[in-house]
């Protein structure tokens, strides 16, 4: 019967196509963002804080590098604290060259110790790198970026 109408054929295998394909590319999502683990040392006791006072959908739940110190100098209820936030950045390999834009995180020096993290080669940040302003940048690339 498939063979004798080939228009129905065409749009019942597309139709379950496009439906399988979708079905297993929402999984592969969700199995990404929600079922698997976070790659770092005990995934089950990490905890995200973040300020009470936020404005509208959350557009301003920053906390200032100052305010994460005190908190964590300060912590006494876990055994330690990091900091990170998301943003673009943009890079060249010369000031000639207009630059690059890629995604990354800002993180604290002990974002590596505390998540139970070593990078795959190379070393993680020193205590003396996690001092704030007025020090020059250090940066740890991912794989994918450096290749």
């Amino acid at each position: 019967m498939l063979a004798k109408n080939p228009g129905f054929t065409l749009v019942a295998v597309g139709s379950l196509a496009i439906g399988i394909g979708a079905t297993s590319a929402s999984f592969s999502i969700a199995d990404v963002l929600l079922l698997r683990p976070l790659p770092v040392w005990e995934p089950g006791k990490l905890v995200s804080l973040t300020p009470a006072k936020q404005a509208a959908f959350g557009s301003d739940s920053s906390l200032s590098y100052p305010d994460y110190r005190d908190f964590r100098d300060q912590n006494r209820s876990f055994d330690g604290l990091i900091a990170e936030g998301f943003n673009r950045f943009g890079f060249s390999p010369d000031a000639a060259t207009l630059p690059k834009m890629a995604f990354g995180a800002f993180v604290s020096g002990n974002f590596f110790r505390i998540a139970g993290i070593q990078p795959s080669l190379g070393r993680a940040f020193l205590d003396s790198e996690d001092q704030g302003g007025g020090r020059d940048a250090v940066v740890i690339l991912g794989h994918d970026f450096w290749l």
